[in-house]
């Protein structure tokens, strides 16, 4: 059996492969899903008048982002907010937002690690309610409250039902917050990983290929 066209056609085929693969390689960042905390700070969020942080308005807003380039950073930075009620947080395409109820800026700020940077306050203006959204949650709840059999559902769909019938009141003003907001801007870049290696690996069969097939030339020479 001659080897010489399998050779050759063995080193067409990696010399294409390494023709066709990038010098680099993309990497997306995971996807993350945190559910808020709130319920883990209650009597700390009633001390401080936060009853309702999801429809008050805080007396103070800061921005922080937060630029992390790996898993470890990311856990580092989410075990930091972690120490804080926030809301929900959702990493989706490396990008992700969510808002944590301050108490003590210092304390806030000390605890945060080097991939997070405050930029300070954000100005505050006027928020009128969604009275649209609001009426279809309290027409939804109302619903719900008739068909749920567990008696502690049933209290809890009770009590959101009263605290909304109570903001869409003409003459209800906007809840005030005893504390400060902070809009925490999550960033996770798309990480880049080198294929030089695996270019490397098959340049080196090219030649490899090539010595063999250069050997069988010479030795069918020389017999």
């Amino acid at each position: 059996m001659r080897w010489g066209p399998l050779l050759v056609l063995t080193a067409i085929v990696l010399m294409l492969a390494s023709a066709m693969v990038s010098p680099v390689r993309y990497v997306p960042p995971p996807r993350l899903t945190l559910d808020s905390n709130l319920g883990d700070f209650t009597e700390e969020l009633e001390e401080h008048n936060v009853t309702e942080p999801y429809l008050c308005e805080p007396a103070e807003r800061v921005i922080v982002t937060c630029h992390v380039h790996s898993d470890w950073e990311l856990n580092r930075t989410i075990t930091a907010l972690d120490r804080f009620p926030h809301f929900s947080i959702e990493l989706t395409d490396g990008y992700g937002e969510t808002d944590v109820v301050v108490f003590n800026r210092s304390e806030f700020y000390s605890a945060l690690p080097n991939t997070c940077h405050p930029w300070g306050n954000i100005e505050l203006k006027p928020v009128n309610l969604d009275r649209n959204r609001l009426r279809k949650e309290l027409e939804a709840y109302r619903e719900l409250e008739n068909l749920v059999g567990d008696p502690t559902e049933r209290e809890f769909i009770h009590n959101r039902t009263v605290e909304l019938e109570e903001l869409l009141e003409p003459d209800q003003k906007e809840l005030m917050c005893n504390a400060t907001f902070a809009r925490i801007i999550l960033v996770y870049p798309v990480k880049t990983k080198s294929n030089v290696p695996l270019m490397a690996a098959l340049w080196a069969g090219v030649v490899l290929t090539g010595v063999i097939e250069l050997v069988m030339v010479w030795k069918e020479r020389e017999s």
